[in-house]
């Protein structure tokens, strides 16, 4: 479907934006802190979906001993 696959490059971008964030070039890896930055930034967290959920979900999303996740991943 081309409406998906443009919504993922979309996704996609959005992501590297965020992981690029304070970087002068394009990151494909999101550390936890900007993990954190897009859900705040992208308005799902709230009373109910904490910064705590988030970085408990980034733990358990992530590769055990990694700090960082990839695009796959998210």
């Amino acid at each position: 479907n081309a409406l998906a696959g443009k919504r993922l490059d979309a996704l996609y971008e959005s992501f590297v934006i965020f992981a690029s964030f304070g970087s002068s070039v394009a990151v494909n890896e999101c550390d936890g802190s900007k993990f954190a930055k897009l859900m705040r930034d992208s308005g799902f967290i709230d009373k109910q979906f904490t910064s705590t959920d988030v970085d408990l979900l980034f733990t358990k999303i992530k590769t055990k001993g990694a700090r960082k996740i990839n695009f796959d991943q998210f």
